[in-house]
C-alpha cells in the first residue's frame, strides 16, 4: 500500500488506468512521467522499484483500455486508434492482436 500511496502524491506525473496484475503483488498502469503515455509496473508494498516499460509512442499510442490477464503477465490494450495490444508487464514486448477501423470498435475487453 506505500507503493500506491507515493504515487497519489501531489507533483508526481498523472497516472491513469490502474489495474494489478494477475500476482495481486504488482499495478500495472499508464503514466506521462516522460511526456509520453508509457506502461510503468509498480509493487504493491514498494520492495522494488517501479519498472517503465518504455513502449515507443508510434506503437503504443494513448491508450484507452488497459484490461490485465488473470493467468500470466499479460496486459490487453487497446489505444485511441482502435489497436488491441497484448504487453507482456515483464518484458515490454507488444504484439498487436486485432485493430478495428471504427473509433470504439474493439470494447469490453475480456480474457478467456
Amino acid at each position: 500500500a506505500a507503493a500506491l500511496a507515493k504515487l497519489a502524491r501531489a507533483g508526481t506525473p498523472r497516472s491513469r488506468l490502474g489495474s494489478y496484475l494477475w500476482d495481486g503483488n504488482r499495478v500495472a498502469l499508464v503514466t506521462d512521467a516522460s511526456g509520453e503515455d508509457d506502461i510503468e509496473v509498480h509493487w504493491e508494498d514498494g520492495t522494488q522499484e517501479a519498472k517503465r516499460l518504455r513502449i515507443p509512442p508510434a506503437i503504443l499510442g494513448r491508450p484507452d483500455t488497459l484490461v490485465p490477464s488473470p493467468e500470466a503477465p499479460l496486459l490487453a490494450i487497446v489505444n485511441h486508434r482502435s489497436a488491441l495490444l497484448i504487453v507482456d508487464a515483464e518484458t515490454g514486448h507488444v504484439r498487436t492482436a486485432d485493430s478495428s477501423p471504427e473509433t470504439g470498435g474493439l470494447c469490453q475487453l475480456a480474457w478467456s
